[in-house]
């Protein structure tokens, strides 16, 4: 794990709540990560694909942010991609089926609405983790603003044995 951590992002440690975090989603565990803004809540979700060779699903709940997070991992020379509503690559879907990414960024809306087809290729190429990034969202915005925030839920039955990560920097007790 240090050395995967050092060869992408120059780091020669984690901190001890990442090392936790990370050795828990190894470990096949759910985590809910609450920490301040600029903690490095991300490398718990970028980390363990690279550690196992497998795809990490991370839901986002905006477009720009997941652009920016995709070219800064693609820059350290992590294979990564999003599907969204903006995305005009045509072939991302059908690479991620096949498991070409470590890490796979989606909208809640696209995460829903992908055909169950998607998903049980996928679980056959390798999915490590299933992560909801911003999480606050879904208290915040399921219930009248962005259904699918909501029926993210549904996912524990599609994707059974997997860790579930919900990361937030602005959790309230809700």
């Amino acid at each position: 794990m240090e050395a995967i951590l050092k060869r992408y992002f120059g780091f020669s440690a984690l901190r001890p709540y990442q090392k936790e975090v990370i050795q828990s989603i190894l470990r096949g565990k759910d985590c809910l990560v609450v920490t301040g803004t600029g903690s490095g809540k991300s490398l718990c979700y970028q980390v363990p694909p690279l550690v196992v060779g497998k795809t990490g699903i991370v839901v986002s709940p905006l477009v720009s942010l997941m652009q920016d997070q995709v070219m800064a991992l693609k820059q350290r020379g992590i294979k990564s991609e999003y599907l969204g509503s903006t995305q005009a690559d045509s072939t991302v879907q059908a690479n991620a089926e096949s498991g070409q990414y470590s890490i796979l960024f989606m909208t809640p809306e696209k995460a829903c609405s992908l055909p169950m087809s998607f998903w049980s290729k996928l679980k056959k190429a390798g999915i490590c983790l299933f992560a909801v990034d911003e999480a606050h969202c879904i208290s915040d915005w399921g219930h009248n603003f962005r259904a699918e925030y909501e029926l993210l839920d549904n996912f524990r039955d599609i994707l059974p044995g997997l860790p579930f990560v919900a990361l937030t920097a602005t959790a309230s007790e809700k």
